[in-house]
């Protein structure tokens, strides 16, 4: 299983068709808000609603995978405490977030939080990445430069 987590591409389109292309054997596409774009622009990545984000989308999903659940929001509204709790209440292993632009991996109380960082406007001299997950929880920050010159 192979899943493709990006958040605040900030109406960058291309960059999600770009990795949806060259990742085209990921099982899931998940984007953890402030695509800035509708639903129709972002396919095949499952979006939650950020800050900046004025199409209708959910603040948080659940997604069930055959070997563990996922529980995202854009995570403006939510601390450390709170994703864990929302994630162990839906028995989810991951909580994934977006909204700081900064990539993050943190395994807590058995709860793995992860902020793919952003994919166009990187902060806290950070850059522009995106992560994958396997079926093992394995997790890989990848920059856009590497995802895309890689494959």
């Amino acid at each position: 299983m192979k899943i493709i987590v990006i958040s605040d591409t900030h109406r960058n389109q291309e960059i999600l068709q770009e990795l949806a292309r060259i990742h085209n054997d990921a099982d899931y596409f998940l984007h953890a808000g402030d695509s800035c774009l509708p639903p129709s622009l972002i396919y095949p990545f499952l979006s939650v609603k950020g800050n900046c984000d004025f199409y209708q989308y959910q603040p948080h999903l659940i997604i069930k995978t055959p070997t563990f659940n996922i529980f995202m929001t854009h995570g403006h509204l939510y601390t450390k405490t709170s994703l864990i709790a929302s994630a162990k209440l839906n028995d989810c292993k991951i909580a994934i977030f977006g909204h700081s632009h900064i990539p993050f991996y943190q395994n807590e109380d058995g709860i793995i939080l992860l902020n793919p960082g952003s994919a166009t406007n990187p902060r806290g001299n950070s850059k522009k990445s995106y992560a994958i997950i396997d079926e093992n929880l394995a997790i890989e920050f990848k920059t856009i430069e590497e995802g895309l010159n890689g494959y």
